[in-house]
C-alpha cells in the first residue's frame, strides 16, 4: 500500500489596469483586476484584497464568475464549480476619487490561496497601478454693484461671488481686484457658508488673497470703494468707474476667469445759497451792499 496526502498547489497571478480615464479628484474611476490560475491545482475560494491610497469613496465590486465579499475579501466559486488551471476571474472596481485628493492615486490588488494551498510564486500575487490625480475645479466669478452710474466723491459697494462648480476642490487659487484709477480707497471682507476660505479674509486697498473652495462651494467678497471727487479723464470729461476682478487657479488646473463692472460718472453737486446785506439799511439815493455765498455740501 502507498498513501500520499494531498498537497494542492496553485500559482495565482494578478494583473490590474485602469479602464477609465485618468483619475480626476471628485470623479469616478474604474479598475479591472484579473486573477489567473496558473495551476496545477484547482480552487473553490481565494482571498482577493484591493487597497487604494487615498481611499476611494463608495467602492463597488463586480466579478465575472462566482461571488465576492469585499468586507472579508473572500472570492468563492459558484455551487458545483471550481477555479481551474487556465481560468481567470475578472473583478471590476469602481469608486470615486475624493474631491480633496492631490498627488498620486495608488491602487494595489493582491490574491492569495486559502490556508493549506501552496503558491509556488508569490511574486506575481500583487499588481499596482499608480496615476497622478488630475485636479479640475471649474471656476466662475461675478461682480456687481447693482448700479450703472456712480457719483464722484461717493462710495459704492460691489458683491463678488467666486464659485467652484467642478468636481475637484480648489486649493491655492488666487483672487485679484485692483483699485481703479478713479478710486481713492477701498476696503473688503469675505464670507462663505460652504467651507470656502480666503487668506487673508479682509483687507484694505486692492483685493489680493489665496482661495480654497470645495467642489460645489462658493465664497463672497464685499468690496467698498470710495471714488475721487474730480476724476477727470484725459479727454477732460469725468472718467468711467471700471473695476475688474480676476480669479486664477494653480497651474494646470484651468484658466483665469474674470468679471468687469463699468459705471459712468453722474456728477452730483448740492449747491446752497445764502444772502445777506452787509451795509446799513437801504436809504433812498444811497448805495447798498449785499453778500451772496454759494456753497457745496
Amino acid at each position: 500500500t502507498d498513501t500520499d496526502t494531498a498537497k494542492p498547489t496553485v500559482d495565482l497571478a494578478v494583473s490590474k489596469s485602469r479602464t477609465s480615464g485618468l483619475p480626476v479628484a471628485g470623479d469616478p474611476v474604474t479598475y479591472q483586476i484579473v486573477v489567473s490560475n496558473k495551476g496545477p491545482s484547482s480552487l473553490v475560494t481565494f482571498k482577493g484584497m484591493d487597497t487604494t491610497s487615498p481611499a476611494l469613496l463608495v467602492p463597488t465590486y463586480s466579478v465575472s464568475t462566482g461571488s465576492y465579499d469585499p468586507v472579508s475579501g473572500v472570492w468563492t466559486a459558484g455551487v458545483g464549480d471550481t477555479f481551474d488551471p487556465g481560468e481567470t476571474v475578472i473583478f471590476t472596481l469602481t469608486g470615486t476619487v475624493p474631491a480633496s485628493a492631490v498627488g498620486s492615486l495608488v491602487n494595489t490588488a493582491t490574491a492569495t490561496p486559502p490556508a493549506g494551498v501552496i503558491d509556488p510564486d508569490p511574486s506575481n500575487n500583487t499588481s499596482t497601478v499608480t496615476d497622478t490625480i488630475v485636479i479640475k475645479p471649474v471656476l466662475t466669478v461675478t461682480k456687481d454693484n447693482f448700479q450703472t452710474e456712480y457719483v464722484p466723491g461717493k462710495s459704492t459697494t460691489y458683491t463678488i461671488v467666486v464659485t467652484n462648480s467642478g468636481s475637484s476642490d480648489l486649493v491655492g487659487g488666487t483672487i485679484s481686484d485692483l483699485l481703479p484709477g478713479v478710486a481713492s480707497s477701498g476696503s473688503w471682507s469675505s464670507s462663505s457658508s460652504t467651507g470656502a476660505t480666503a487668506i487673508p479674509s479682509t483687507g484694505t486697498g486692492d483685493i489680493a488673497a489665496v482661495l480654497a473652495i470645495p467642489a460645489g462651494g462658493s465664497i463672497t467678497f464685499t468690496y467698498t470703494v470710495a471714488t475721487k471727487p474730480n476724476p477727470i479723464g484725459l479727454d477732460g470729461t469725468y472718467a468711467d468707474l471700471v473695476n475688474v476682478v480676476k480669479v486664477t487657479p494653480p497651474a494646470g488646473q484651468g484658466t483665469t476667469v474674470s468679471s468687469t463692472d463699468t459705471d459712468t460718472a453722474k456728477p452730483t453737486v448740492d449747491l446752497a445759497v445764502s444772502k445777506s446785506r452787509t451795509s446799513g439799511l437801504p436809504v433812498a439815493g444811497d448805495p447798498v451792499t449785499y453778500q451772496i455765498v454759494v456753497s457745496k455740501d
